[in-house]
């Protein structure tokens, strides 16, 4: 008896499963606030600066682009990678007594 009422139980869950895809799809697809349908739309915050942002972001992506980006090409090209490996670790050890500090300070002893 507990056979057959499982084996209905499931006959009716395979059976109504579809039918539940079926109709959640259809909501998702008219869902106006699906990413996938159309434009999100949710509530915006305004931005009193975003022109000024814009502009600044612009303006540092072409200093990046024809400034940085140049410099740092012939800074690799030129100085050998022992001189830049150098360079690196020194930069690095500057930075080392604000880490022990930090680790002091966090019980981080290793």
């Amino acid at each position: 008896m507990s056979r057959r009422l499982a084996v209905s139980l499931l006959a009716l869950c395979v059976g109504l499963a579809p039918a539940a895809r079926v109709r959640a799809a259809a909501e998702v697809a008219t869902d106006p606030n699906d990413p996938l349908f159309g434009d999100l739309q949710t509530p915006g915050y305004p931005d009193p600066l975003e022109s000024m942002n814009r502009g600044t972001f612009g303006a540092n992506r072409r200093i990046d682009r024809y400034v940085i980006d140049p410099i740092t090409r012939a800074y690799i090209k030129v100085v050998p990678d022992r001189v830049r490996m150098g360079a690196r670790r020194f930069f690095l050890n500057l930075n080392s007594p604000s880490i022990i500090a930090n680790d002091v300070l966090q019980r981080e002893w290793r």
